[in-house]
């Protein structure tokens, strides 16, 4: 499930859904940032499931790879 109405980034497995996971966007481009910085997720799709990176920007306003907040990897289960 993809959401993005709080501005806080997460990523983690939906309890009420076993199975289905959760993926909050943070603010992509915004002055107006919330508890964290500007910020997106990466999405790595593969056969044996998805890794999840959320990638913030650093204090110019930049994303880089070093800028990696979290990282999930949710195996698929058939």
């Amino acid at each position: 499930m993809l959401s993005g109405h709080i501005h806080v980034s997460f990523a983690g497995p939906f309890t009420a859904a076993p199975g289905l996971i959760f993926v909050q966007a943070g603010t992509g481009l915004s002055h107006r940032t919330r508890a964290e910085a500007n910020a997106f997720n990466l999405l790595d799709f593969g056969p044996d499931g998805v890794e999840i990176r959320t990638i913030l920007a650093d204090e110019t306003g930049q994303f880089t790879r070093a800028d990696l907040r979290h990282s999930h990897r949710f195996t698929a289960t058939l």
